[in-house]
Parts: C-alpha cells; sequence; structure tokens
C-alpha cells in the first residue's frame, strides 16, 4: 500500500487508537479526533499518540483537509460529526474501522485475541 494520511474520527476509542498505531507503524501519516480529547479526558492516551508522531485535532472538521486520503469512522461515529461531514464535502473515502482491520490482516498473517 502506498503510503497515506489517515483521519481517525475517534481516535480515542480502544480499537481506533490500536489500528492508528499498526498504520503509523507501517509509514502512513495518522491524524484524529475525538470528543474526549475536546474534553481534556484521557490525556495519558492522546500524549502517547502525539509522542508516537499522531496530529490531533478538535473535533470540528479542522483536521480533515485536501491532505486526506482516507477518513475512519467506527460504528460510535454519528454522521452528522462534523469530521465526517468536512470529509463528505470534500469527496474523501470514508472506511468503516472493520473495514481497515480486515484490510490490515488481509495483507499478511495475524493474530487477534478476543
Amino acid at each position: 500500500m502506498n503510503r497515506q494520511t489517515f483521519f481517525f474520527c475517534g481516535i480515542g476509542g480502544s480499537g481506533m487508537s490500536a489500528i492508528a498505531q499498526v498504520l503509523l507503524h507501517q509509514g502512513h501519516a495518522v491524524r484524529g479526533s475525538d470528543r474526549s480529547y475536546d474534553q481534556g479526558q484521557n490525556a495519558d492516551l492522546y500524549a502517547r499518540l502525539q509522542a508516537l508522531g499522531v496530529a490531533l485535532f478538535p473535533q470540528d472538521g479542522s483536521g480533515v483537509d485536501a491532505d486526506v486520503d482516507v477518513l475512519v469512522v467506527s460504528s460510535a461515529v454519528e454522521p452528522t460529526i462534523l469530521d465526517v461531514q468536512a470529509g463528505l464535502d470534500r469527496g474523501i473515502a470514508i472506511r468503516k474501522r472493520a473495514e481497515v482491520l480486515a484490510d490490515l490482516f488481509h495483507r499478511g498473517t495475524g493474530i487477534a485475541v478476543g
């Protein structure tokens, strides 16, 4: 896969942040937003993500710009969220978390723990 820029709407979720970190380690650029980030919650998680190179934005659509190739959403993300609207307005590919996870497993050997 060519290097892409992924934007995770809801990056604070355990599944979303894990997938974001895998993509980051594969050489992709990763950005994201989360309402808990906007509310000043989970500061340790967001500090770790930023230390890895993840750019964090308020959940107001400002981080979803022309550089974003894929907008990743979970089933918990409502379509009315401004990041999703910005992605739709810009014609950015919107993928569900499960689809991105499936893509990661289809590219090689993986282990899942449930």
